[in-house]
């Protein structure tokens, strides 16, 4: 593969990365918005009893919570400026060595299972012809 083609590859798996992520802070900030607002409705709720005073302050605090911890969208931003940073220093060198790598990795990872899977058929082929001789 060409540098310019290499470089355009990974420039389009970054960005769909980052596209990735957008969508995902979208989706958090909707949830964020529909929270609040039934966060509100919470708030306004006319208890019936006394004895509804602790449900409501449960409520309450339950979707005070999940809108502090679920709707965050500030790991997603520092995500997407790391990747427009990778953008910025794409080099076709690097990536090659990286890919290279990476096909290592994962030749050594098939061979691994592909010896153990062996190993594996074996044990029960030894097993079957146990059982067949055993039955002559």
């Amino acid at each position: 593969m060409s540098d310019e083609n290499l470089i355009k590859d990974e420039t389009k798996r970054l960005e769909n990365d980052i596209k990735y992520y957008e969508k995902n802070i979208k989706e958090k900030l909707d949830n964020k918005d529909k929270l609040q607002k039934i966060l509100k409705e919470a708030k306004e709720y006319k208890v019936p009893s006394s004895e509804h005073i602790e449900y409501k302050k449960f409520m309450i605090q339950q979707l005070t919570d999940t809108i502090k911890w679920d709707c965050i969208d500030d790991y997603q931003k520092l995500e997407i400026k790391k990747l427009f940073e990778q953008i910025k220093n794409i080099n076709a060198e690097d990536l090659r060595k990286f890919r290279r790598e990476d096909i290592l990795e994962d030749l050594e990872r098939a061979k691994k299972y592909l010896e153990e899977e062996t190993q594996r058929v074996n044990e029960r082929n030894k097993w079957v012809e146990d059982v067949v001789k055993s039955l002559k």
